[in-house]
């Protein structure tokens, strides 16, 4: 069993920018930087485990799924800081929860009931929602519960540093997705491979 991240792709002028972003929080801090060939900028749509043998099925549904997918805006909205986490919120578009609901319905079925460690421990604790969402997808961050956001880092400790984006504009982040992305992940849900892309509408 692996973890994998399925995601929308930023283009290289907003990955530029969150790498910049991401290198002056170190000094607050921060557990990770992004980088260009690891730790990659990117907005999640499915964080699954996957059983090995499955990869190449899903390699296929994602080249199916772009294919009739066409690009779409992504607009920032605000950049938050919050249990450790330090990130840019995007709106939840039509275009965009409709392609989460496409990856998943189509990538779930190949998970079995296999899920991370992490949202088995979740189960416990969770709301009615989220408990739904992680028993029937793995994962708790699926239609009313997606936050859609591009992590810059997480934090030791928990603090505000919003005040250190006093000349950023959330809107610089937004821009026209074009790319689905399946990458290998590491520690703090960072996408360190990327494993395959898929243009949409191509």
């Amino acid at each position: 069993m692996r973890e994998y991240i399925i995601a929308c792709v930023p283009p290289p002028d907003v990955t530029a920018r969150a790498l910049h972003v991401s290198r002056a929080l170190q000094s607050y801090g921060g557990l990770f930087v992004l980088k260009s060939t690891s730790e990659r900028p990117h907005v999640t749509l499915y964080y699954t485990v996957l059983p090995r043998g499955v990869v190449r099925d899903v390699r296929t549904q994602l080249a199916t799924i772009a294919r009739r997918t066409a690009p779409f805006a992504m607009t920032a909205t605000r950049f938050t800081s919050q249990n450790t986490w330090v990130d840019v919120e995007y709106r939840r578009s039509q275009a965009l929860l409709a392609l989460q609901r496409d990856v998943i319905a189509s990538v779930n079925p190949l998970r079995g009931t296999h899920m991370r460690e992490r949202d088995a421990e979740r189960l416990a604790t969770a709301s009615p929602a989220v408990r739904r969402n992680i028993e029937q997808y793995g994962y708790r961050s699926v239609g009313a519960q997606y936050r859609p956001h591009l992590t810059f880092t997480r934090l030791q400790e928990e603090q505000d540093v919003r005040s250190s984006f006093a000349d950023e504009q959330a809107r610089a982040y937004s821009f026209r997705v074009t790319t689905l992305g399946l990458y290998g992940t590491g520690a703090h849900g960072t996408c360190v491979r990327l494993l395959s892309s898929f243009a949409l509408g191509k």
